[in-house]
């Protein structure tokens, strides 16, 4: 008994030593130094040039630790336009580590953007430019299927290796989705604003509540939708259940 006493607290001064040890290398950590570093990196791996106005990493042993990105731009290739692809003011990652250390599950306490705008945009010949975003990973594909050797992929089955996954609240607010098509004659070009998103209790193995708002054809919102969003990760689905819409012509 006596043993496993002295294990016992030394496994607990070993957690508490750790977990200092971590606040305290996250307080000194500066992550604006690697700011050129992490632009350069996400701009390689879309195959477009990625923008960051500042970043900023944070600590605390009640928010958890804490990921603010400003002025977040990722430009569309001159094919399709001149201007970003997407773009948000604010994006907000917070995540819950004690409770990684404490029960093998990752928390995270939020996920925010503010003021998203994304264009989709097809063009003349028919193509997206959602298609050419990982471009690089497609060009070994076709390199692969040229050869006739098929690509192996052995990558292991992410959702059922990492530890259970909790996102308490994924929130959009206020962005704008723009679409153009430049296929059709004359050329059409749709946009809705202010469009809200917000999940919460979300999950890879249960359902999560969903609402949505945007303004479709009106300068104020007028349509809702709210209902249980289930992912099936093993076979890369997901379903919207229980859902009610609510769409006011009027407004």
């Amino acid at each position: 008994m006596k043993a496993l006493k002295i294990i016992f607290i030394t496994v607990v001064v070993f957690i508490f030593l750790a977990v200092l040890g971590l606040t305290i290398f996250l307080k000194t950590f500066d992550i604006k130094k690697f700011k050129t570093r992490i632009v350069q990196e996400a701009s390689q791996a879309l195959g477009r040039d990625v923008g960051i106005k500042d970043i900023a990493l944070s600590m605390s042993l009640q928010k958890g630790l804490l990921l603010q990105v400003d002025g977040l731009t990722i430009k569309d290739l001159p094919q399709y336009s001149q201007d970003n692809f997407f773009q948000v003011e604010r994006v907000k990652f917070a995540v819950d580590f004690l409770s990684f250390l404490r029960e093998r599950k990752i928390t995270v306490s939020g996920i925010y953007f503010q003021s998203l705008n994304v264009v989709v945009v097809r063009a003349e010949d028919g193509t997206m430019n959602v298609e050419t975003i990982g471009k690089k990973e497609k060009k070994e594909e076709e390199i692969s299927a040229a050869s006739g050797q098929p690509k192996q992929d052995n990558a292991p089955n992410v959702a059922y290796q990492l530890p259970v996954l909790l996102v308490n609240a994924l929130v959009i607010d206020n962005a704008t989705f723009t679409y153009i098509d430049r296929f059709t004659n004359p050329s059409l070009k749709v946009v809705i604003p202010k469009m809200d998103l917000k999940i919460t209790n979300f999950s890879l193995f249960r359902p999560a509540d969903l609402f949505f708002a945007a303004a479709v054809l009106s300068e104020t919102q007028n349509l809702k939708v709210n209902g249980k969003l289930q992912i099936d990760p093993k076979n890369h689905q997901g379903r919207l259940d229980d859902v009610k819409i609510s769409f006011d012509l009027g407004r």
